[in-house]
């Protein structure tokens, strides 16, 4: 039995992504001897619906956690043919496998050709954002202590603020509450989420007037 598992993350899917992922495995397994299983799981509850069509395009629970859709195909003796396996929860775990070498590669590529097509620019800057919090906070920290030597209280105000923000943008727990590595809306929205890039882009602009405040204070 031949084997591909891979993982995913700074992915964005919606409803008809998730559709459309189904149609995918669907078109590549038959029809008579495939057992589908669907899983949707919340805090409380578990879910398992005959179609994921039928269920997204039904009322759609709060707070998804994960999505599981299980696809895997017998043969006449009941021995596995192959096998598919997508989990879509705090990441995407893609697990195949099949008795046909060429089929394992070429579903693999199928899917990662798929998921790279969902990757959102904006979750994938935010990787980013570990690296900017330590410049800040090195930034900060080292030219608030000569602005006080200095008796410049005003930029040493204005740095406190930045390490303060550096600080927040270091915590994981906060920046994976705005930028999780998979985020998932499956309610009608439009493709491109404008309020992320908004918040991104303010406080990019709000950094920047501070570092531009000091650096005017000094001269």
């Amino acid at each position: 039995m031949y084997k591909a598992d891979k993982s995913y993350s700074s992915i964005e899917l919606n409803k008809e992504d998730i559709i459309e992922l189904e149609d995918i495995l669907t078109d590549k397994f038959a029809t008579g001897n495939t057992r589908k299983v669907f899983t949707v799981n919340t805090k409380n509850r578990e879910f398992t619906p005959l179609s994921l069509y039928g269920f997204l395009n039904d009322k759609v629970p709060d707070n998804i956690e994960n999505i599981t859709l299980s696809f895997r195909e017998m043969d006449t003796d009941y021995s596995q043919v192959k096998y598919v396996r997508v989990s879509i929860g705090k990441y995407v775990f893609l697990s195949i496998e099949g008795k046909d070498e060429v089929w394992v590669n070429g579903m693999a590529q199928l899917l990662d050709a798929f998921f790279k097509k969902k990757k959102s620019l904006v979750l994938k800057m935010s990787n980013l954002i570990p690296i900017l919090a330590g410049g800040l906070i090195g930034f900060s920290a080292g030219n608030g202590f000569f602005a006080l030597k200095q008796g410049n209280t005003t930029s040493a105000i204005i740095l406190g603020i930045l390490l303060i923000i550096g600080f927040i943008m270091a915590n994981p727990f906060y920046v994976r509450k705005v930028f999780p590595p998979v985020r998932l809306n499956l309610t009608p929205v439009p493709k491109r989420n404008w309020n992320l890039i908004w918040a991104a882009t303010g406080a990019i602009g709000t950094i920047i007037g501070l570092c531009v405040a000091i650096i005017s204070l000094w001269k």
